[in-house]
């Protein structure tokens, strides 16, 4: 895949709504202020992840390299992209803070 996908998969809204359904999902067996964040107003800390996401090799091989569109990404590849990057997120976020 080319360059190109991984920049528009991060304005896909649909892509970026499904990525808010796993932060969501993720977050309810966190604690914490991220944790919180995630679960009541995701988009507020959604970016990051798609930057995760658009970066996994195996997500965007299976993007439309034209419109970023996600739906051949399977919710268990975005699911494991929000778990697994959780806490190194997390841990930046209150780096910047």
């Amino acid at each position: 895949m080319s360059l190109i996908t991984s920049e528009v998969m991060l304005g896909n809204e649909t892509l970026r709504r499904r990525v808010c359904g796993a932060i969501r999902k993720t977050a309810i067996g966190k604690e914490g202020e991220f944790a919180r964040l995630g679960f009541t107003d995701p988009e507020t800390i959604v970016q990051p992840f798609m930057l995760e996401l658009a970066a996994n090799n195996e997500a965007k091989s299976k993007a439309c390299a034209e419109c970023g569109g996600g739906s051949n990404i399977p919710d268990d590849t975005i699911e494991w992209v929000v778990g697994s990057s959780w806490e190194k997120i997390e841990t930046a976020r209150e780096q910047t803070a």
